[in-house]
């Protein structure tokens, strides 16, 4: 936690600020594969429509 807080560049974000952060999508597996009902489209598993 200490390296944490020595870098440089780095800001501090108040709670409001990182509730309002969402999340992004999961990337594919190396062989293009996802989990579950999901497929692989542009390299982020999505959820698949069949």
């Amino acid at each position: 936690m200490k390296d944490l807080k020595n870098l440089k560049g780095a800001k501090t974000i108040s709670k409001s600020e990182q509730q309002a952060i969402k999340g992004g999508t999961r990337q594919c597996n190396a062989d293009g594969t996802c989990f579950g009902f999901y497929i692989c489209i542009d390299g982020e598993c999505v959820l698949s429509p069949f």
